[in-house]
């Protein structure tokens, strides 16, 4: 088997595409032995840009104090490397739609559809992969915002995916991990870098409000990443909540994972903060050329994108579990009943 770096991702990705146009489906085993076989690829090559990033993160800090040098060569390896990545995002995201042919919607492709989800997360744990790359500043952006879209995909109406991954990912840091983010910034930690023979499980603490901070920060294009991140998290949202037979409907049960995202202080503060685009928010009394002349003729200035939209979801779905007053404790609103 060839190294993630060296892996024909391109052609890979051209197989899956011919075999989505097969007229008759794929079966399990044939998707299974075929492609998701390379899940473990995938995992690996976003493993290797993730520390890359956590030596360009040192290494900042080191040029910055006059200490290393940029290398030429080492910005074409990065480049290369971004590449693979990108290349074996779009593979596994086209692995998602492999369950049946074009039009087909039933309930064996569904089936099998559910399989190759359980196969990722399961089987190799490439939705930790996703969580540990997804945390990091400095991704690429269009990296990222394939890899919040296949971290979606992973969950999307499956319970099983969707207990796995709430499970290994927490809603927001414990207190001792952002203690060593705080002095690990303030350069006062020396041995909080991963070494080689360090695992990033040991070093990355996967949570949810570390992917949705690094996503609002990295731009127009961190919106998309940002809202594919709430996306996966409704859905996990959804698909874990128990459902109660009553009179021929279904009643969701109130509680778990929305009473505990309700109560998350850190994550409900991530979610007011980043709820509008940053360029949307002027001082107060300001406004530019675009907006004056915008007020001239009379259109609006849109301040809502699909972040927006799917934050606004989630919090609306979660207040009418009840959570309402849960939710507005954790912003720092007492005296709701």
């Amino acid at each position: 088997m060839p190294s993630s770096s060296s892996r024909d991702w391109p052609s890979l990705l051209s197989s899956c595409r011919d075999a989505r146009q097969r007229s008759s489906a794929l079966t399990f085993e044939e998707i299974r032995d075929e492609f998701a076989v390379h899940y473990a690829a995938i995992v690996n090559v976003l493993q290797d840009y993730t520390k890359s990033l956590r030596i360009d993160e040192e290494n900042a800090e080191q040029r910055e104090d006059g200490v290393v040098e940029e290398d030429g060569d080492a910005r074409t390896k990065t480049k290369e490397l971004i590449l693979s990545v990108r290349n074996a995002l779009r593979f596994g995201i086209s692995c998602m739609s492999l369950a049946s042919p074009a039009g087909d919607a039933s309930s064996c492709s569904s089936s099998v559809r559910s399989r190759i989800q359980e196969e990722a997360v399961i089987g190799y744990n490439l939705h930790k992969a996703l969580a540990q790359i997804l945390s990091c500043r400095g991704m690429d952006s269009k990296s990222r915002v394939l890899a919040s879209r296949l971290l979606s995909n992973l969950v999307a109406a499956n319970k099983v995916t969707s207990e796995a991954v709430a499970r290994d990912i927490a809603l927001s840091p414990t207190d001792s991990y952002k203690t060593r983010q705080l002095l690990n910034t303030m350069a006062l930690a020396d041995t909080i870098a991963p070494s080689s023979h360090q695992s990033l499980d040991n070093y990355i603490e996967l949570n949810w409000v570390d992917m949705i901070s690094a996503a609002a920060r990295s731009g127009n294009d961190g919106r998309d990443a940002l809202a594919a991140i709430v996306a996966t998290l409704f859905n996990i949202m959804h698909a874990t909540q128990e459902r109660l037979g009553e009179n021929g409907s279904v009643k969701i049960k109130a509680g778990g994972l929305p009473k505990l995202i309700a109560s998350d202080e850190t994550l409900m503060c991530a979610f007011m903060r980043h709820i509008l685009p940053a360029d949307t928010i002027k001082p107060c009394g300001t406004s530019s050329a675009t907006d004056s002349g915008r007020e001239r003729t009379g259109t609006t200035i849109s301040t809502v994108d699909d972040a927006t939209e799917w934050i606004s979801l989630l919090l609306t779905t979660i207040s009418t579990f009840g959570h309402f007053p849960a939710m507005y404790e954790a912003v720092g609103v007492s005296g709701v009943s």
